[in-house]
């Protein structure tokens, strides 16, 4: 009886982990990324008139949860790696923005360079600061 009750709990344990790397925390890191980084980009890039020298904004963006499921960084708070592609024109360009994003509080930071930002800061606003223990640089550029 022990035996069977212990298999069923660790069955159970392991399938609530494979519905939280499932489709619903790919829905919920896609929402989060749309409040935290596209919509107030998009807004930004709206404000911009349409005859300006800089670039035009693409026609879409998509966000999409990378493969892999949920990691831990070193403090133990879980993260999902994420990649937005953009559409220009007529091609989708893949991995057009990249970076991690914290579901339990909400942090997203992306991929600048060699370097790790948060997308507040991106922005252009005050936000969380980057440290080597949260989604490092090694972390983030393992997403392309």
């Amino acid at each position: 009886m022990k035996a069977s009750s212990l298999l069923l709990s660790l069955w159970v344990l392991l399938a609530s982990g494979i519905t939280y790397a499932g489709t619903d925390s790919d829905a919920e890191v896609s929402r989060l990324v749309e409040a935290a980084l596209l919509t107030p980009l998009a807004q930004r890039e709206d404000a911009h008139s349409r005859y300006s020298r800089v670039r035009m904004p693409p026609a879409a963006r998509q966000v999409r949860a990378l493969k892999g499921g949920p990691e831990k960084d070193p403090q133990g708070r879980t993260f999902v790696r994420f990649a937005v592609d953009e559409k220009r024109y007529a091609e989708w360009n893949r991995n057009a923005i990249v970076g991690c994003a914290y579901p339990d509080d909400g942090a997203v930071f992306i991929r600048l360079g060699k370097g790790v930002i948060s997308a507040a800061q991106y922005l252009g606003e005050r936000g969380p600061t980057t440290t080597t223990t949260e989604c490092t640089t090694t972390t983030a550029s393992s997403n392309k």
